[in-house]
Protein backbone atom coordinates (compact mmCIF):
# COMPACT_ATOMS: atom_id res chain seq x y z
CA UNK A 1 0.00 0.00 0.00
CA UNK A 2 2.81 2.18 0.94
CA UNK A 3 4.41 1.61 -2.86
CA UNK A 4 1.08 2.74 -4.39
CA UNK A 5 0.63 5.62 -2.75
CA UNK A 6 4.05 6.64 -3.17
CA UNK A 7 4.01 5.77 -7.17
CA UNK A 8 0.44 7.53 -6.94
CA UNK A 9 1.89 10.77 -5.55
CA UNK A 10 4.71 10.71 -8.18
CA UNK A 11 2.21 9.84 -11.15
CA UNK A 12 -0.02 12.81 -9.75
CA UNK A 13 3.33 15.14 -9.64
CA UNK A 14 4.56 13.95 -13.28
CA UNK A 15 1.07 14.85 -14.06
CA UNK A 16 1.26 18.02 -13.36
CA UNK A 17 4.84 19.14 -14.27
CA UNK A 18 3.21 18.04 -18.05
CA UNK A 19 0.63 20.21 -17.63
CA UNK A 20 2.63 23.07 -16.67
CA UNK A 21 4.95 22.34 -19.85
CA UNK A 22 1.97 21.64 -21.93
CA UNK A 23 1.08 25.57 -20.54
CA UNK A 24 4.00 26.97 -21.57
CA UNK A 25 3.98 27.43 -24.98
CA UNK A 26 0.49 28.24 -24.81
CA UNK A 27 1.11 31.41 -23.66
CA UNK A 28 4.09 32.00 -25.33
CA UNK A 29 1.86 31.60 -28.48
CA UNK A 30 -1.25 33.77 -26.50
CA UNK A 31 1.68 36.28 -26.29
CA UNK A 32 2.62 36.26 -29.86
CA UNK A 33 -0.78 36.32 -30.93
CA UNK A 34 -1.18 39.42 -29.42
CA UNK A 35 2.19 40.96 -30.36
CA UNK A 36 0.82 40.45 -34.14
CA UNK A 37 -2.32 41.83 -33.23
CA UNK A 38 -0.62 45.23 -31.81
CA UNK A 39 1.60 45.03 -35.42
CA UNK A 40 -1.23 44.50 -37.70
CA UNK A 41 -4.11 47.12 -36.03
CA UNK A 42 -1.95 50.27 -37.69
CA UNK A 43 -2.58 48.37 -40.93
CA UNK A 44 -6.14 47.56 -39.76
CA UNK A 45 -6.82 51.50 -39.51
CA UNK A 46 -5.20 52.02 -42.88
CA UNK A 47 -7.61 49.73 -44.94
CA UNK A 48 -9.90 51.31 -42.81
CA UNK A 49 -9.35 54.66 -43.66
CA UNK A 50 -8.81 53.90 -47.74
CA UNK A 51 -12.16 52.33 -47.51
CA UNK A 52 -13.93 55.48 -45.72
CA UNK A 53 -11.98 57.71 -48.39
CA UNK A 54 -13.25 55.66 -51.57
CA UNK A 55 -16.52 55.83 -50.11
CA UNK A 56 -16.81 59.42 -49.71
CA UNK A 57 -15.47 60.10 -53.41
CA UNK A 58 -18.13 57.76 -54.42
CA UNK A 59 -20.53 59.69 -52.76
CA UNK A 60 -19.23 62.88 -54.11
CA UNK A 61 -19.78 61.64 -57.52
CA UNK A 62 -23.01 60.13 -56.80
CA UNK A 63 -24.23 63.56 -55.79
CA UNK A 64 -22.65 65.53 -58.66
CA UNK A 65 -24.51 62.82 -60.93
CA UNK A 66 -27.83 63.31 -59.17
CA UNK A 67 -27.41 66.90 -59.76
CA UNK A 68 -26.22 66.50 -63.39
CA UNK A 69 -29.61 64.37 -63.75
CA UNK A 70 -32.04 66.47 -62.64
CA UNK A 71 -30.63 69.28 -64.45
CA UNK A 72 -30.53 67.46 -67.72
CA UNK A 73 -34.30 67.00 -67.23
CA UNK A 74 -34.82 70.78 -68.29
CA UNK A 75 -31.40 71.64 -69.78
CA UNK A 76 -33.20 70.48 -73.59
CA UNK A 77 -35.96 73.04 -72.44
CA UNK A 78 -33.94 76.10 -71.83
CA UNK A 79 -35.33 78.76 -73.91
CA UNK A 80 -33.79 82.00 -73.94
CA UNK A 81 -35.71 84.70 -75.07
CA UNK A 82 -34.88 86.44 -78.31
CA UNK A 83 -31.68 84.64 -80.22
CA UNK A 84 -30.08 84.74 -77.17
CA UNK A 85 -27.40 82.04 -76.93
CA UNK A 86 -25.05 81.01 -73.88
CA UNK A 87 -22.36 82.32 -72.91
CA UNK A 88 -23.48 85.97 -73.26
CA UNK A 89 -21.08 87.82 -74.91
CA UNK A 90 -22.87 92.05 -75.03
CA UNK A 91 -24.39 94.07 -72.23
CA UNK A 92 -27.27 94.24 -74.35
CA UNK A 93 -27.98 90.13 -74.00
CA UNK A 94 -27.36 90.39 -70.09
CA UNK A 95 -30.20 93.04 -69.76
CA UNK A 96 -32.41 90.88 -72.09
CA UNK A 97 -31.66 88.10 -70.04
CA UNK A 98 -31.85 89.46 -66.54
CA UNK A 99 -35.55 91.72 -67.42
CA UNK A 100 -36.98 88.30 -68.93
CA UNK A 101 -36.00 86.00 -65.95
CA UNK A 102 -37.56 88.95 -63.12
CA UNK A 103 -40.53 88.71 -65.22
CA UNK A 104 -40.52 84.88 -65.65
CA UNK A 105 -40.92 82.41 -63.04
CA UNK A 106 -40.50 79.60 -65.13
CA UNK A 107 -37.15 80.76 -66.91
CA UNK A 108 -36.11 81.49 -63.35
CA UNK A 109 -37.10 77.56 -62.58
CA UNK A 110 -35.14 76.57 -65.71
CA UNK A 111 -32.32 78.09 -65.27
CA UNK A 112 -31.97 77.34 -61.57
CA UNK A 113 -31.66 74.31 -62.88
CA UNK A 114 -29.36 74.50 -65.88
CA UNK A 115 -26.87 75.87 -63.25
CA UNK A 116 -26.98 72.99 -61.16
CA UNK A 117 -25.20 71.45 -63.87
CA UNK A 118 -21.83 73.74 -62.82
CA UNK A 119 -21.97 72.41 -59.12
CA UNK A 120 -18.88 72.04 -57.89
CA UNK A 121 -16.73 70.44 -54.73
CA UNK A 122 -15.85 74.12 -52.90
CA UNK A 123 -17.60 77.27 -53.24
CA UNK A 124 -14.84 78.80 -55.68
CA UNK A 125 -15.18 75.95 -58.41
CA UNK A 126 -19.31 76.15 -57.97
CA UNK A 127 -18.85 79.91 -58.55
CA UNK A 128 -16.34 79.81 -61.62
CA UNK A 129 -18.05 77.30 -63.29
CA UNK A 130 -21.83 78.58 -62.70
CA UNK A 131 -20.27 82.36 -64.37
CA UNK A 132 -18.68 80.67 -67.17
CA UNK A 133 -21.62 79.04 -68.27
CA UNK A 134 -23.36 82.11 -68.21
CA UNK A 135 -20.98 84.94 -69.24
CA UNK A 136 -17.72 85.08 -72.49
CA UNK A 137 -14.71 85.91 -71.26
CA UNK A 138 -15.73 89.25 -73.25
CA UNK A 139 -18.88 89.96 -71.11
CA UNK A 140 -16.60 89.58 -67.96
CA UNK A 141 -13.91 91.73 -69.20
CA UNK A 142 -17.33 94.16 -69.06
CA UNK A 143 -18.70 93.65 -65.83
CA UNK A 144 -18.17 93.81 -62.48
CA UNK A 145 -19.64 93.40 -59.19
CA UNK A 146 -20.26 97.35 -58.53
CA UNK A 147 -20.79 98.44 -62.29
CA UNK A 148 -17.26 100.53 -62.40
CA UNK A 149 -17.43 103.12 -65.00
CA UNK A 150 -19.53 101.61 -68.10
CA UNK A 151 -19.14 98.10 -66.65
CA UNK A 152 -22.62 96.06 -66.17
CA UNK A 153 -23.45 95.20 -62.48
CA UNK A 154 -23.44 92.26 -61.08
CA UNK A 155 -25.00 93.21 -57.69
CA UNK A 156 -28.06 94.55 -59.48
CA UNK A 157 -28.83 92.32 -61.82
CA UNK A 158 -31.67 89.34 -60.75
CA UNK A 159 -29.63 87.15 -61.87
CA UNK A 160 -27.22 87.65 -58.64
CA UNK A 161 -30.23 85.96 -56.90
CA UNK A 162 -30.35 82.75 -58.97
CA UNK A 163 -26.68 82.50 -58.86
CA UNK A 164 -27.19 82.50 -55.17
CA UNK A 165 -29.88 80.02 -55.06
CA UNK A 166 -28.31 77.42 -57.34
CA UNK A 167 -24.78 77.72 -55.19
CA UNK A 168 -27.35 76.89 -51.94
CA UNK A 169 -29.01 74.06 -54.12
CA UNK A 170 -25.26 72.00 -53.91
CA UNK A 171 -24.45 70.62 -50.87
CA UNK A 172 -20.71 71.59 -50.74
CA UNK A 173 -22.09 74.66 -50.74
CA UNK A 174 -24.81 75.48 -49.13
CA UNK A 175 -23.79 77.49 -46.05
CA UNK A 176 -22.47 79.98 -48.47
CA UNK A 177 -22.97 83.21 -46.84
CA UNK A 178 -23.64 86.45 -49.42
CA UNK A 179 -20.07 87.97 -48.43
CA UNK A 180 -18.34 84.58 -48.96
CA UNK A 181 -20.33 84.68 -52.72
CA UNK A 182 -19.54 88.02 -53.56
CA UNK A 183 -15.74 87.44 -52.47
CA UNK A 184 -15.89 84.74 -55.19
CA UNK A 185 -17.62 86.50 -58.08
CA UNK A 186 -15.55 89.72 -57.72
CA UNK A 187 -12.56 87.55 -57.99
CA UNK A 188 -13.97 85.53 -60.80
CA UNK A 189 -14.59 89.23 -62.79
CA UNK A 190 -11.41 91.40 -62.46
CA UNK A 191 -9.04 88.01 -63.30
CA UNK A 192 -11.14 87.80 -66.48
CA UNK A 193 -8.45 90.24 -68.55
CA UNK A 194 -6.20 87.58 -67.62
CA UNK A 195 -7.38 85.17 -69.20
CA UNK A 196 -7.32 83.80 -73.02
CA UNK A 197 -4.30 84.91 -73.51
CA UNK A 198 -5.06 88.24 -71.84
CA UNK A 199 -2.04 88.56 -69.70
CA UNK A 200 0.40 87.25 -72.02
CA UNK A 201 -0.69 89.78 -74.54
CA UNK A 202 -0.38 92.68 -71.96
CA UNK A 203 3.16 91.22 -71.18
CA UNK A 204 4.43 91.27 -74.66
CA UNK A 205 3.10 94.67 -75.38
CA UNK A 206 5.36 95.71 -72.21
CA UNK A 207 8.33 93.71 -73.31
CA UNK A 208 8.56 92.08 -76.74
CA UNK A 209 11.69 90.20 -75.84
CA UNK A 210 10.12 88.45 -73.02
CA UNK A 211 7.70 86.98 -76.07
CA UNK A 212 9.38 82.84 -76.93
Amino acid sequence: MKFSAMKISRDSRMEKQALRESNAPAASDDSGSLREQVQIRPQCCNVLESVVMVCVAWTTKWTLCCNIFSANVSVGELSLPGDLLLPLDTQEDLALLDNSMRQDKELQEQFLRFLEIACGRDLKTTVWRMLQSIFSNHLSINTTWTGVGDKACFRDLFLKTIVQRAIRKNPATQDATVEAIQVNVTRYLNRASDREGGKRRRTAERDPQLTP
